[in-house]
């Protein structure tokens, strides 16, 4: 039997749209890659918004404007790295105040892999060629999924 979560996770993200594209993370995580959309965990006396003010500044060096709420997962999801915990996901449409200064890559999984440390790269990918299979996690999925229903 599989043993059940103890603790909370919860991971505020952002759909940040800009010419017709949406921003990627690309991640290295424990020697794993994956796609998923950016954004991080919330910090304890922080708001959804906050948080998304926060992980821009630290993923991006970004400033950007947070728009309306979009999704909260509405399923169960057991941490894929942390399984005593149970992740719970906030979507917000997000902007950048600056988008061309953003650095991002042309390239899918834009590692280093000679070194061992956890890596991010960022990538626009056309709405036109957006698929939920695209990503690495069932929130994201799901969330891309509902996006995709509304373009």
């Amino acid at each position: 039997m599989t043993q059940l979560p103890t603790e909370f996770n919860v991971r505020i993200y952002g759909l940040f749209i800009h010419d017709d594209s949406i921003l990627v993370s690309d991640e290295l995580l424990q020697g794993k890659p994956f796609t998923k959309l950016p954004g991080g965990g919330l910090e304890f006396g922080e708001s959804p918004v906050e948080c998304l003010h926060r992980e821009a500044q630290e993923e991006m060096k970004a400033e950007i404007n947070v728009g309306k709420h979009f999704y909260t997962t509405d399923e169960y999801i057991q941490s894929y790295f942390r399984p005593w915990q149970q992740v719970i996901c906030s979507y917000y449409s997000c902007t950048f105040k600056s988008p061309e200064r953003i650095k991002v890559s042309n390239s899918k999984m834009n590692f280093d892999y000679s070194i061992q440390e956890n890596q991010e790269s960022f990538r626009w990918v056309k709405l036109s060629e957006l698929a939920n299979e695209t990503f690495d996690f069932l929130s994201d999925k799901t969330a891309i999924s509902k996006l995709i229903a509304t373009l």
